[in-house]
């Protein structure tokens, strides 16, 4: 089970940097054709589109939950009648988000910025296909097809790259917009084609209403976590310019990337523990699962906040200097990013455990408190990107605090083996925090330098980083033994192959 578990999420948190590193190409040609000020407009877009994604009002989220539940009680018949039930759900909301989309355009028309009327009504087309293409991911993750949703997923985003690439240089910001839904588009004829005749959309709302009944608050808990990622862009939007903005917005792209890596692993951890839940409805016998997912996000999660801000530092000096105000925010993003990779996991064990109160109770707590120092900072002082940043970070900090709590209570643990464990979970992200800081004023920010000045800094920076961090990896081999064992599995082929 480990061993399927472990390649599982190896599998599909690599595909999800595949699929990471096509966006940060075309995100960088975005904001390279652009620039800060229509690159804020990109932003507001990609909120749209974030939010919009969250139409179907937890229908996916019952069908993540119910449909390997009820397969692991061998029902199958009434995993595909649920299956049936939430396609016919996801059109149909899908399509009022779109006719509201289009008619809130036509109350636009007044509107100054035709750039951003016409972003939203492109975005109506693509909420649409998009919910399509979300739901036959959902059903190859329920399959456990990791390895065809990876491959399908990946072709598409190398599609999107291409053709918002493409797109942009020669029309600009309407440009990208239509390249994305050219390749959404394409991505939804693909699915219907291959599977088609295996779902039958069901429109009835008596079969949708207990699926709904179970998957808004599902969604609620996925609404609320989404804001909690773009909070601050929300919030930039409203309080800054579209340079400022954009600005923001290309450090808080290269910070959140990282959080792709725990979210793959929940994503192959989900659906496993749902059905060994519904085998025995044991919290207990979740732990076999819980522990080396969390365990492992905690140790390889800082790694990747540390390459990330190293690379993109380089980056963003090299390719893109007007954004070079993005290197300090990114700097202090990413302290509160190797928090934040830990939250995915323990909410997706509170979910499938059936613990959905507490993960919603967590969230809305952190945004209370969140929302609150916002209101205090717009009283008292003027808000600035810096503070903007810190705040958010700290938001992250209180939210996996909050779900690690929980799930280790689930699991019997008193008060203080809870803080022993959390704080254990903690360790590798507060030391990889201080090296950070030390490692980036070692190399202070200079606009002036040759590309191979910049690279030996790059890789100056990384190898020191990956030296200072050896006691952690030391760390981690005496808690799992997963690194040893990783060795000598690497020494036995290397053995065969000679």
């Amino acid at each position: 089970m480990k061993h399927s578990l472990f390649k599982d999420s190896v599998v599909f948190a690599s595909s999800r940097y595949v699929l990471l590193g096509l966006s940060l190409i075309r995100n960088f040609f975005v904001a390279k054709f652009l620039g800060p000020s229509d690159y804020g407009l990109w932003v507001v877009i990609g909120l749209l589109l974030t939010y919009g994604d969250q139409i179907h009002l937890g229908l996916r989220h019952a069908g993540d939950k119910e449909i390997p539940y009820y397969r692991g009680q061998g029902r199958g018949d009434e995993s595909l009648r649920i299956a049936n039930t939430i396609f016919g759900g996801v059109l149909s909301l899908s399509t009022l988000a779109f006719l509201f989309l289009v008619i809130y355009v036509l109350f636009l028309r007044g509107s100054d910025d035709s750039l951003l009327r016409y972003g939203i009504l492109v975005s109506a087309f693509i909420i649409v296909t998009d919910q399509i293409n979300r739901f036959y991911l959902m059903i190859l993750r329920t399959r456990h097809e990791f390895f065809l949703s990876s491959k399908v997923e990946a072709g598409f985003e190398f599609l999107r790259t291409v053709a918002v690439s493409a797109l942009v240089v020669a029309f600009h910001f309407l440009g990208a917009i239509v390249g994305l839904f050219v390749a959404s588009f394409a991505a939804a004829l693909y699915f219907v084609l291959r599977h088609k005749r295996e779902f039958s959309p069901n429109f009835s709302l008596h079969s949708m209403r207990p699926l709904l009944a179970m998957g808004l608050p599902l969604s609620a808990t996925g609404l609320l976590y989404i804001l909690l990622l773009n909070l601050d862009r929300v919030v930039g939007a409203i309080a800054f310019s579209k340079e400022d903005l954009g600005i923001y917005g290309m450090a808080s792209l290269m910070a959140q990337i990282p959080v792709t890596s725990s979210q793959g692993i929940s994503s192959v951890v989900y659906p496993r523990i749902s059905e060994r839940f519904g085998e025995g409805h044991d919290p207990a016998q979740l732990k076999p699962l819980f522990g080396p997912a969390i365990t492992g996000a905690a140790f390889i999660a800082p790694v990747l906040v540390a390459s990330i801000f190293f690379v993109g530092r380089f980056l963003i000096l090299w390719l893109l200097p007007a954004y070079s105000n993005s290197i300090n925010l990114l700097f202090l993003l990413s302290f509160g990013i190797c928090f934040l990779c830990l939250a995915p996991i323990p909410a997706a064990f509170l979910m499938a455990a059936g613990r959905n109160l507490l993960y919603l109770r967590s969230e809305v707590f952190t945004v209370i408190i969140i929302v609150g120092v916002y209101g205090l900072l717009f009283l008292t002082r003027p808000l600035t990107l810096p503070v903007l940043a810190v705040v958010t970070s700290a938001s992250f900090f209180l939210l996996s605090a909050l779900l690690l709590g929980h799930a280790h209570s689930i699991l019997g643990m008193t008060g203080t083996v809870r803080l022993k464990e959390v704080t254990k979970l903690y360790l590798p992200s507060l030391y990889t925090g201080t090296a950070l800081a030390f490692i980036n004023n070692l190399f202070p920010l200079d606009q002036h330098l040759r590309i191979e000045e910049y690279l030996w800094q790059l890789v100056a920076s990384l190898a020191l980083y990956y030296l200072v961090y050896l006691p952690m990896v030391y760390l981690l081999d005496r808690s799992t033994g997963s690194v040893s064992r990783l060795l000598r599995s690497l020494a036995a082929k290397g053995g065969k192959v000679l």
